[in-house]
């Protein structure tokens, strides 16, 4: 016999909104980080500085999330 699960059920929409920002979250710090590594100056420190911030945004969203 078959089992189905109501994901609906299962995990909150807060919940759900929180994983997908992190997710989208994470693919941006990806290929920022890429980015990065290319550039130097006052424009790398700046990069660098928005990937701490959003790095800290998704350490703060998955601590709300459990």
């Amino acid at each position: 016999m078959k089992t189905t699960y109501d994901l609906n059920q299962k995990y909150s929409t807060s919940t759900k909104a929180i994983h997908w920002i992190s997710t989208i979250l994470i693919l941006i710090l990806f290929p920022l980080d890429k980015y990065t590594t290319g550039i130097e100056g006052e424009e790398k420190l700046s990069l660098i500085q928005t990937h701490a911030l959003l790095g800290l945004e998704v350490l703060i969203l998955t601590l709300i999330r459990t």
